[in-house]
């Protein structure tokens, strides 16, 4: 029997079907947040919005062996774009109406058939199965599902004005910074330095968000569909005096036909950052190493020029899906500032960008001071783990994060005794997957270690154990599921900064052992 889950991304409803074996489906990594309770809503104004009618597409995920090649069809194919990606090789055809994308492993067998057509709401993934050795079952390669469902939504949200951006984005004052740049650029690096540097400042998504240009018959039924959420997770409500200035707006600034709202996705980078969020744009920033410190408002040509290669490079090479995205920059470039900054990895800055984003809030920028100074002087209240606990699980059950810093170097070199800091948050744990790093409760303390395997229940149940163990350690530790308490953010470190910590780190142990041996000589010769 066929099963279905609909799904509510960037204001658009998506419908995936399972048509697997025995009427097998699981859950996306990433996808939970996403999951639609406005299909059933029957507030007579969202009535129309909310039906399926209006979803954006519905794809059947079917198992390979039923896909049939055309060989003569797919010598008419022309080849739009071929790239790879971490596990495999992926490739975007064209005949006429129809498109596909295959991806195939690295040893060249298909993996994946997407199979989508233009103005037809309905598309085919083909997968080819491949058997979990937990639980036996067959199902298709996670990580290029993942990627076949973003190539959908970018094939299908294109032409709504709707597209993916490559970009890392933080939330200040319920607007929305975009920090654009070339992998390695320090896009991370600047973002961490906004979430420890300014209060008030969130993390919407660290590698794939995307960016909506609505029309202004759009809004409402934006409104209706996709409040913005605070820290806590509650839906944000205008006040009568926002309304009576939006309404102002939509009455009298007729030179803004658009408006921009940034929109958490399914698909983050290793923050793994899934919040089903919006928030309208305030700026957009292209980063660039530099030795100083500069930020330059972007013209026209200029700015088109920064955003255009974030834009996904596969559907650039598509006429008709390439002359949407340029609509889109267009209306970008409409509405909001883009910048270039650039600058050295400091909070310096980050001070710098916001004088520019934000320059008419400067009681805001007075808090950034104040928290900068505040955050390096070495006064600090350390609290017993009995009275650190409770407060840390009120918070994270009440839907909001903490940040620590760190005690210990069981996790070095990805964090160190008393200059990382982490951000807990809370966790579906049924999510939890290898690799995720956990804050559990360990004897009379917690420990914040990597999960490194998965104790399934019978037949391929609920998790009821997590194997842990620090990346600096040999030991590991078996977690209770009950005892897990969030799941931790690291910070994001390059891999200069790595290598170098690891390098201090066996210097330090070098210089150890020649202390204990020259402690040995002055023994000997004191005899």
């Amino acid at each position: 029997m066929d099963q279905s889950h609909v799904y509510e991304i960037a204001g658009h409803f998506i419908e995936i079907v399972w048509k697997l074996p025995d009427g097998q489906n699981w859950q996306l990594p990433g996808f939970a947040p996403f999951l639609s309770e406005k299909m059933s809503k029957t507030d007579k104004e969202c009535e129309a919005t909310n039906s399926p009618e209006n979803k954006l597409f519905t794809i059947n995920i079917v198992p390979l062996k039923e896909a049939s090649e055309d060989a003569a069809q797919k010598n008419k194919e022309r080849i739009l774009s071929t790239f790879d990606m971490e596990t495999g090789v992926c490739e975007l055809r064209k005949l006429d109406n129809s498109y596909k994308f295959l991806i195939f492993t690295t040893d060249g067998k298909l993996s994946i058939k997407l199979e989508m057509e233009t103005d037809r709401h309905v598309m085919n993934c083909f997968c080819a199965l491949y058997e979990k050795p937990t639980n036996h079952i067959k199902v298709p390669d996670p990580n290029h599902l993942r990627f076949a469902l973003w190539m959908a939504v970018g094939f299908a949200g294109i032409p709504e004005l709707t597209a993916a951006v490559h970009s890392s984005v933080i939330i200040h004052e319920n607007q929305a910074v975009l920090f654009l740049g070339e992998s390695g650029t320090g896009k991370s690096t600047h973002t961490r330095l906004w979430l420890e540097n300014v209060p008030g400042t969130r993390l919407l998504n660290d590698d794939s968000p995307l960016l909506r240009l609505h029309k202004r018959e759009d809004l409402k039924a934006r409104d209706c569909n996709s409040p913005r959420q605070d820290e806590r997770g509650q839906d944000l409500k205008l006040d009568k005096e926002h309304e009576q200035d939006q309404e102002h707006d939509h009455n009298h600034d007729d030179d803004h036909e658009n408006t921009l709202y940034i929109y958490g996705s399914p698909w983050s980078g290793k923050g793994k950052v899934y919040r089903n969020e919006n928030y309208p744009v305030a700026a957009i920033v292209r980063l660039q190493q530099a030795p100083f410190n500069r930020a330059t408002r972007l013209n026209v040509v200029q700015g088109f020029a920064a955003l255009y290669p974030s834009f996904p490079p596969a559907y650039l090479k598509d006429e008709n899906l390439h002359e949407k995205i340029c609509t889109i920059i267009s209306g970008i470039l409409k509405t909001i500032p883009v910048y270039r900054l650039e600058c050295l990895p400091k909070p310096s800055a980050v001070q710098l960008i916001y004088k520019n984003v934000f320059g008419n809030n400067k009681s805001g920028f007075e808090k950034m001071k104040k928290n900068y100074k505040n955050s390096h002087q070495k006064n600090v209240l350390f609290l017993p783990n009995e009275n650190v606990l409770p407060l840390i699980e009120e918070q994270i059950a009440a839907g909001k994060s903490v940040k620590l810093r760190v005690r210990g170097n069981s996790m070095f070199p990805r964090l160190m005794d008393g200059r990382d800091m982490v951000a807990l948050h809370h966790v579906d744990l049924l999510q939890i997957k290898v690799g995720d790093v956990i804050f559990f409760r360990w004897g009379k303390g917690f420990l914040m270690h990597r999960v490194i395997e998965i104790v399934e229940g019978h037949q391929g149940a609920r998790p009821l154990k997590f194997v842990t163990r620090g990346d600096a350690l040999r030991s590991t530790e078996l977690v209770p599921i009950e005892d897990v308490i969030a799941l931790a953010e690291l910070p994001a470190h390059s891999p200069r900064t790595l290598r170098m910590r690891r390098v201090r780190g066996w210097l330090q142990r070098v210089r150890g052992l020649l202390r204990r041996v020259w402690g040995w000589v002055m023994r000997l010769l004191r005899r």
